[in-house]
């Protein structure tokens, strides 16, 4: 099969068209923690809680791990998570895993 310029250009087109652009993941990504942090935020005030942040955990021996966890995610030490603390917080904890 011959390739000419302009079907090479073409072909690398329709890739590009079709390739999911960064924007969307980090859009997804977005929503994906904005959801989560509503979820959590069992009194509607905006912020989480370590009660709040605790309520999901089902396993005794991440609950035990929470209070760190809690801690190291408040970056302003005003003893609750702000929806960008909380965000942060979860692409660290994804960072991490993909490096285990």
């Amino acid at each position: 099969m011959f390739f000419s310029t302009k079907n090479a250009l073409l072909l690398t087109l329709s890739i590009v068209m079709l390739s999911p652009s960064p924007l969307a993941f980090a859009a997804e990504k977005t929503a994906d923690a904005d959801k989560a942090f509503q979820q959590r935020d069992k009194d509607g005030d905006g912020f989480l809680s370590l009660e709040e942040f605790k309520a999901v955990m089902k396993d005794e021996a991440v609950k035990a791990k929470a209070d760190k966890w809690f801690t190291a995610r408040d970056k302003d030490g005003d003893g609750k998570l702000s929806p960008e603390e909380f965000a942060a917080g979860r692409e660290q904890k994804k960072k991490t895993q993909k490096k285990d």
